[in-house]
């Protein structure tokens, strides 16, 4: 663990040039490893992952290559920092905003929603 205390910290200074988190909130629910943060530096929302350790080099470099395909196709929030090493990536952080009853999916948002699944094929 004090390990990944140390990477993190690295890996916001080298980004951010702040070493010390304004906030930090730990992230849960969903399909993801534990160590995932909602982290505000200068006022603005990143994640801050922090990987499993027993996860091979393979699968944490195939992991970010892929958060940075996605992030470049506009599918995915931009990712400032990656290192498969150290295990430990920040990108920005997308606040949730759930669909109401009146907010079904018509018009403009049905259309962005199969814009954003043909891109996901395409990919």
């Amino acid at each position: 663990r004090q390990m990944c205390i140390r990477d993190s910290t690295k890996a916001i200074e080298e980004t951010f040039g702040a070493p010390l988190l304004e906030n930090y909130l730990p992230l849960e629910g969903g399909v993801s490893s534990p160590g995932i943060y909602k982290i505000s530096i200068h006022n603005k929302a990143y994640v801050l992952r922090l990987s499993h350790r027993n996860r091979t080099l393979k699968d944490e470099e195939r992991s970010i290559t892929c958060m940075q395909l996605s992030a470049q196709r506009g599918l995915s929030p931009k990712v400032y920092y990656a290192n498969p090493q150290s295990r430990v990536t920040i990108t920005d952080f997308i606040d949730s905003k759930p669909l109401s009853q009146k907010g079904r999916l018509q018009g403009k948002k049905l259309l962005k929603l199969a814009s954003t699944i043909r891109k996901l094929h395409n990919g």
